[in-house]
């Protein structure tokens, strides 16, 4: 699919299909996907998942892209954890197919 491999320039290179893959991923599967992934939650804002009760309290209930709105984040922000989340190779490990646990509700 052609549209799938455009690039957000803003986002370190990030593919579409990339990014809207990181946005409708649970904060519950990104973590479980890559153990960096936690550090940089919290390094870019989403501090309460640092504390173990926090997180497993709410890691599973919204996608990272109702997270981004709920912390109020602004586009360079988002970018830049997006950049980073997909340094880690996250939007690959989520792809549907690409073998990551997927999560029951």
């Amino acid at each position: 699919m052609a549209g799938s491999e455009e690039r957000h320039e803003g986002h370190g290179g990030l593919t579409v299909a990339g990014r809207k893959t990181l946005l409708e991923a649970r904060v519950s599967r990104i973590l479980d996907a890559h153990p960096g992934a936690l550090d940089a939650l919290v390094g870019h804002g989403f501090t309460p998942l640092a504390q173990a009760p926090m997180r497993f309290a709410l890691a599973h209930t919204v996608n990272l892209g109702q997270a981004i709105r709920l912390r109020g984040l602004g586009e360079p922000e988002v970018a830049a954890l997006l950049g980073a989340l997909a340094a880690m190779g996250l939007p690959a490990l989520l792809a549907p197919g690409a073998g990551a646990v997927e999560e029951e509700d």
